[in-house]
């Protein structure tokens, strides 16, 4: 089923209790529309820099992730994606082609919490899908994607190399070190951009550990708008999924015609896309789409937009949720600081763990996870306490904030909890659209918002 009433239910979910930050990104849940971030990737040493979604004109990072400085790595931010609890993983580009992993939430402050390496060198993109498989599309010849355990993590002595569970290669006809190839979908499925002389293509894979090493379907052709890729010109791709409109997204790089492919979650073949967003009012013609994501809150489009790959300036521009053919953007922004000159990948952060229990006070940061997100039924929730919580309570709440389910109840100790949802509110299953699972307590309060699809 697709997830179409989200959107409209996104406004009634800001009656949900208020609750509480430490990170600066992250707001009361009364401004929830704020409460997103865009993270940009900077290459060439450069910060990953965050802003509000709704930033316009000249502004600054509110957040700052610099290198940690850590033995035998390397920091070029070149992808970025977030997993389902948030977590940010940075792909660095040339030499070992690390990729970090931060913690939800991080203002700048916090190391990573994971490292690996999984080939290289010049990986280029990185991905993540709901059930934690890390994918990394490699670099110079042969152009593969790599697929790595969940939580993969490695040890400085041998360059933190986790070996892939699997290696899928893909018919790219010329490499070109460009950073928003990959994302994943609702059924986890890997989708890549992939250029070709003979029709560029976005090419779907089994996703996970196993599968099929072929594509199990594939969109190109003439009327797809995808370009191609040959000696004398290469129109580049840029693509995100998104579970909220469950559309596939594709920034294509063409001169005078950049624009963006709005295609069905399913589409394959040479197939017209849904809508297109071309034309001079929307700010597209000239550039290179380097970077692009959908907000999960609004359905707006975030696409950052540049002169050329390698040189300024940029800047994001953001189109409506149903904006297509010379579509003017609601709004643009650029860093006053950067201009955005080396800003490659970029991705939403749509949503953070607000607690109200600071580190300082209990020695560690509780975090509370939920997944999958999206459920189709099954929702389980972990939450790790560093001290001892008293009238802790588990609870599912619809958007209006009224309770569905209490999972759990009681005095917590400090340790994890674990506990489950089964989809269901007195005995009868709840119907699809956004939920929250809230966990609240003697000096804690946090949520994690979640859907559920039947």
């Amino acid at each position: 089923m697709a997830i179409t009433k989200a959107c409209a239910e996104l406004s009634v979910m800001a009656g949900v209790a208020a609750a509480f930050c430490n990170a600066p990104w992250c707001v009361d849940e009364a401004h929830a529309a704020a409460q997103e971030f865009v993270f940009v990737a900077n290459a060439d040493a450069g910060p990953v820099t965050a802003y509000p979604a709704l930033s316009s004109g000249l502004v600054f990072a509110a957040v700052s992730i610099r290198d940690p400085h850590l033995p035998n790595t390397y920091w070029d931010p070149w992808g970025v994606a977030l997993d389902a609890q948030q977590n940010l993983y940075v792909q660095t580009f040339l030499s070992d082609a690390t990729t970090f992993v931060f913690p939800a939430g991080d203002d700048g402050s916090m190391p990573p919490s994971g490292l690996f390496r999984g080939d290289g060198p010049d990986s280029r993109s990185v991905a993540v899908d709901a059930n934690g498989y890390e994918y990394v599309a490699t670099g110079e010849g042969p152009s593969e994607i790599i697929v790595l355990p969940p939580g993969a993590s490695g040890q400085p002595g041998n360059l933190y190399t986790v070996g892939p569970l699997r290696s899928i290669a893909t018919d790219e006809a010329v490499w070109h070190p460009w950073p928003s190839l990959l994302t994943t979908d609702l059924q986890n499925h890997l989708i890549v951009a992939v250029v070709r002389a003979q029709g560029n293509a976005i090419e779907v894979f089994d996703g996970g550990a196993t599968g099929s090493l072929t594509p199990i379907r594939v969109i190109t052709g003439p009327v797809t708008g995808l370009g191609a890729c040959t000696d004398t010109m290469c129109n580049t791709m840029a693509v995100t999924f998104s579970p909220l409109s469950g559309h596939l997204c594709v920034g294509v790089s063409a001169g005078q015609q950049t624009h963006i492919s709005v295609f069905a979650g399913d589409a394959e073949g040479d197939t017209i896309p849904l809508r297109t967003i071309e034309g001079p009012a929307t700010g597209l013609a000239g550039k290179v789409v380097t970077g692009i994501a959908e907000s999960q809150r609004t359905g707006e489009l975030f696409v950052l937009a540049k002169d050329a790959q390698f040189a300024g300036p940029g800047q994001v521009l953001v189109f409506g949720n149903s904006a297509q053919d010379n579509a003017v953007p609601v709004r643009a922004f650029t860093d006053a600081s950067t201009q955005l000159a080396d800003a490659a990948g970029i991705a939403l952060a749509y949503e953070s763990i607000p607690l109200g229990v600071s580190s300082r006070e209990v020695g560690g940061v509780p975090r509370l996870t939920v997944g999958p997100n999206p459920t189709n039924a099954f929702l389980s929730v972990r939450l790790l306490l560093p001290r001892a919580v008293g009238g802790l309570q588990l609870q599912v709440l619809d958007p209006a904030g009224r309770s569905v389910a209490m999972i759990w109840k009681g005095d917590a100790p400090a340790g994890t909890l674990e506990a489950s949802w089964d989809g269901r509110s007195a005995g009868q299953a709840a119907v699809p659209g956004v939920y929250v699972l809230l966990a609240s307590g003697e000096g804690l309060r946090a949520q994690r918002r979640f859907v559920l699809i039947r």
